[in-house]
Parts: structure tokens; sequence; C-alpha cells
């Protein structure tokens, strides 16, 4: 009895990179009174947080920001989904307050 087995390699040749979105860092996470959003490079940047519910909790505007601070003593302790919007892309990042 032989035993045979089929392999099948889809190799990639390019993607789309972006090293904005690569670059973002949220710390600390979780989070207890801030946390930080770092920038790869200043940007104009927009930024919300939405609750589990969907809920928009903040949002604001930044021009020519490389870091960002958020206050997040007035939240209360859960799971956040923070959304970063800047030269034409978006990504949502999950934060943790306790």
């Amino acid at each position: 009895g032989a035993c045979y087995a089929r392999v099948y390699l889809n190799t990639v040749l390019s993607a789309p990179k972006n090293d904005f979105v690569a670059g973002l860092q949220l710390y600390p996470n979780p989070a207890t009174s801030f946390a930080t959003i770092t920038l790869p490079h200043s940007s104009s940047v927009a930024v919300k947080i939405n609750d589990v519910q969907g809920r928009l909790i903040y949002q604001n505007q930044y021009d020519s920001a490389a870091a960002i601070v958020l206050d997040t003593r007035s939240l209360t302790k859960g799971l956040y989904f923070v959304s970063v919007a800047a030269e034409g892309e978006k990504t949502t990042l999950k934060m943790i307050v306790n």
C-alpha cells in the first residue's frame, strides 16, 4: 500500500501593502486610564470608538498627528472598537478597557 499526497501551492507575486495600517499601534491594551495610538508618520487622521453594540462613543479628527492619546477613564470596562482612517485607508483595532 502506497500513500500519495497532492500539494497545491498558490504564490502571491504582489499584494497591496499599506505602510500606514501596518505601522499603527494601540497601547497599552488593555487600557486603564489612557491608550495611545501611534502612527508611522504624521498624517490627518479620523478616529472613532464604538462599543460592542455599535454605538459611537467617541469621534474626532486630528490634523498632522503622529500619536493620539485617548482618555479611557470615562469608559465602562469592556471591549471597544477603535477605527482609524487616514490616507484613504481604514482599519479597526480592538481595545479592552479595564
